[in-house]
């Protein structure tokens, strides 16, 4: 799969980064590709509606969420792990629960980010064109 930099302007400044649209537990986020990030991370609190529906704190402040991206007529669907809290302020794709399972290229002299699964991945693949 072959996505495009998005562009941002921030405080002047014009910066193309790799981002990727990522559906975490039924919420959209829009996650930068983040080769540093040890764990994939949301700003949102999750571990408070775990905490609602089970009346326990997770035991880990990391959790195993289902994780999908649909891009050109493909979706990857997956479960990996991820942080949740408030105090985030960007969304990040990470090594564990995204970069374990894709191999990555992040063409920067084009402004493309190029992925695709790798032999770790354990999820599904659909085609919106096979069928």
């Amino acid at each position: 799969m072959k996505l495009p930099y998005r562009r941002f302007e921030r405080g002047g400044l014009v910066i193309y980064q790799p981002v990727i649209s990522v559906l975490v537990a039924d919420e959209r986020f829009d996650a930068l590709v983040d080769t540093g990030a040890d764990i994939n991370s949301f700003p949102t609190d999750k571990s408070l509606q775990f905490t609602a529906l089970t009346g326990k704190q997770p035991s880990t402040p990391a959790q195993k969420v289902s994780m999908s991206i649909t891009e050109e007529g493909t979706t990857y669907a997956w479960e990996g792990l991820a942080t949740f809290s408030k105090t985030i302020e960007r969304p990040l794709l990470g090594w564990l629960g995204f970069l374990e399972y894709f191999d990555v290229t992040l063409d920067n002299r084009r402004r493309v980010l190029k992925f695709q699964p790798n032999k770790a991945y354990t999820g599904t693949e659909k085609s919106l064109w096979s069928e």
